[in-house]
């Protein structure tokens, strides 16, 4: 988990940045992080738009980082964790046949929409928004199905300190009806046994 001391927030323009050590000089329950700030690596998280939104920014990190929720600060791509997740996890404790299944679901819909977006980045509305448009090419079940498999990856993710909320639990599942079986009436059950045996 990074501590306070180790985000710094630069502003997309890069006219100037906002760090987390004003709030360690500020607070004087703060000062064992102060004295370790010296010599230690900084992270910087980019954030593209005006001075304003680092601040926010940094803000909701600082909120995050007193609640003790782990800030991921990598490159890992959405594409990256999904093949780490198949191959470390699913792969030990599936049959191949899910294995098989999820790896198509993954190759031919979660990773060319979304494979892309650093995993640290990855939102509830692009979620929505890549169900919206999966719904136009492939049935509501079938969507459903890339909702669980993309929810059990994201809260893997979560336990391995990769993020701190799993976005999926904000993102509405797409509704499906499946097929009511009808069954035989009596008479109708009377026909088909008759058509069985004038056949044998």
């Amino acid at each position: 988990m990074r501590s306070l001391k180790d985000i710094l927030i630069r502003e997309g323009n890069h006219e100037g940045c906002k760090t987390a050590r004003q709030e360690l000089m500020a607070n004087p329950n703060l000062h064992r992080e102060r004295a370790r700030w010296e010599g230690t690596q900084r992270r910087f998280v980019t954030v593209h738009g005006k001075k304003g939104d680092a601040e926010k920014k940094r803000n909701e990190l600082l909120v995050t980082l007193a609640k003790g929720v782990p800030i991921p600060m990598g490159r890992l791509t959405v594409a990256e964790h999904l093949n780490n997740w198949l191959e470390g996890y699913v792969k030990t404790r599936c049959s191949q046949r899910t294995l098989d299944g999820y790896q198509s679901m993954m190759e031919h819909h979660l990773v060319p929409a979304l494979g892309q977006v650093q995993l640290k980045d990855l939102t509830a509305n692009a979620i929505q928004a890549y169900y919206g448009k999966a719904v136009g090419k492939v049935s509501p079940r079938t969507v459903a199905k890339h909702h669980r498999l993309l929810s059990q990856a994201l809260k893997y993710a979560v336990r391995q300190g990769y993020l701190g909320r799993n976005p999926c639990e904000l993102v509405d599942s797409p509704s499906w009806t499946g097929k009511r079986m009808r069954t035989l009436k009596p008479e109708e059950v009377v026909i088909l046994l008759e058509t069985a045996t004038s056949t044998l």
